[in-house]
């Protein structure tokens, strides 16, 4: 004789082993969940940053706002790599992006110097273009 599925195992003991498995998908979700909303505060934080090194640079202190963008810089990466190693969409990185792009393209610009591009500042090309776009409203300040 075969046994069947419900021969071998009790209704108990199913239940159990699809208590553990949803548990585990939950836990799984959960960390997605942290790692998302981690991405998205560095996301936020570097456009705050950002938009902070742009008063600086009306300002004259093009010192200062260099080391708002490199800080920006950093946490922009850190959140590409999270979103990158979870496979995951920040909503805030884009944004961050384009104004991290129109800060360090005023930047160099009050410098003197010549553009950068997108590559450069490590942000996406459309991103780079809305970023470039905005820049011709701070030069009219």
């Amino acid at each position: 004789m075969v046994a069947t599925y419900s021969e071998e195992a009790s209704g108990a003991e199913r239940g159990e082993s699809l208590a553990r498995i949803v548990e585990e998908i939950a836990e799984r979700l959960r960390e997605v969940e942290e790692a998302r909303d981690e991405a998205q505060e560095l996301a936020r934080r570097a456009r705050v940053l950002s938009k902070t090194a742009i008063l600086l640079i009306h300002g004259g202190d093009l010192e200062t706002a260099e080391g708002r963008l490199l800080e920006a810089r950093r946490m922009l990466e850190a959140s590409e790599a999270i979103s990158r190693s979870r496979w995951i969409r920040v909503e805030e990185l884009g944004a961050a992006q384009e104004e991290h792009a129109e800060a360090m393209i005023l930047l160099n610009l009050m410098r003197g110097e010549d553009f950068p591009g997108p590559e450069e500042l490590g942000v996406e090309p459309s991103r780079y273009l809305l970023g470039l776009a905005d820049v011709i409203g701070e030069l009219r300040r």
